[in-house]
């Protein structure tokens, strides 16, 4: 198989487990909004992290050698597909910037690493 095609292979895989994590989330989360058992608040808490992992990879850093599916290295038209992006999630730049960096710095200060800084870090 051809570097192109593994590679939107990879991105297809990371999309698939992002939709399913968040489906299952919500899912859970409409069942029992604020569950009061302590398995379930882990495993929301797990769902939500395993969430933002893989939208970052989509979406956080791009550097090719470290993030190869980030979309910037896997659009053929960067440019179309940001605009693409916030036609179709309806935003505009300033809204995704402050989403953007609401994510990373959710996966940076908690999820990857543990920062007792974090403090006033919204999920």
């Amino acid at each position: 198989m051809n570097e192109r095609k593994q590679r939107l292979l990879s991105v297809v895989e990371v999309l698939a487990s992002m939709v399913r994590t968040i489906q299952l989330r919500r899912t859970f989360s409409a069942v029992s909004p604020t569950p009061t058992l302590v398995m379930w608040r882990v495993i929301y808490g797990n769902l939500t992290d395993m969430a933002v992992l893989e939208w970052c990879k989509l979406f956080g850093s791009d550097d090719e050698h470290n993030q190869p599916v980030h979309w910037k290295n896997i659009a053929s038209d960067p440019e179309q597909f940001r605009k693409d992006l916030f036609s179709k999630t309806r935003i505009y730049e300033s809204k995704w910037r402050s989403y953007w960096t609401e994510m990373k710095r959710y996966r940076d200060q908690v999820v990857a690493h543990h920062d007792q800084r974090r403090v006033g870090v919204k999920v």
